[in-house]
């Protein structure tokens, strides 16, 4: 290719180093392409006619995609109940808690002043896991600690509590 070159210039052989700057150089000068493209759709105002197109069609279909934002967070609710309680959560807590934290007997009232030792017992091991879930009621409204201890009554065939919603019973175990 033959270019015209000024009068009074020479012609010179590049090394490597000045013939990769002079690349960098005429890259930083003419735009990417991305650029080219991107300049006149942005001057004519189409990100704004795209975002009137989406919210439109969004107003217009609101009622099916709030339907259907409900049954996705029911979904994602369910994986996490089912999922990762069951697969990590329950795996690890099942061997340190073997027993209810209830001893088999029980002294019915700790607070008498003078001291009453008379003992309830001995209580079978789901009355005793009945009772741990009423102490972590008292402390802390439920949680996970709640979710092991029902599904331990489960896993050893007790009934029900009469406190426990039969849905929160089907859940567990």
């Amino acid at each position: 290719m033959l270019e015209l070159m000024p009068d009074g210039e020479t012609f010179k052989k590049l090394t490597k180093a000045q013939g990769a700057a002079l690349d960098r150089h005429y890259k930083r000068q003419r735009p990417s392409l991305l650029d080219e493209a991107t300049a006149p759709l942005i001057s004519n105002g189409v990100p704004i006619i795209v975002a009137t197109a989406l919210a439109s069609v969004a107003y217009i279909f609101r009622d099916q995609l709030k339907d259907e934002a409900l049954e996705a967070a029911g979904g994602v609710g369910q994986f996490i109940n089912e999922g990762i309680w069951n697969s990590l959560v329950f795996p690890v807590l099942d061997p340190l808690w073997k027993d209810p934290k209830t001893p088999e007997m029980v002294l019915l009232n700790p607070d008498a002043n003078p001291r009453d030792y008379t003992y309830a017992g001995p209580l079978t091991r789901c009355q005793r896991w009945e009772n741990d879930i009423a102490d972590i009621e008292a402390k802390n409204g439920g949680g996970i600690d709640r979710a092991f201890v029902l599904r331990k009554m489960k896993n050893e065939g007790c009934e029900k509590p009469g406190f426990v919603e039969a849905g929160e019973w089907g859940r567990v175990g």
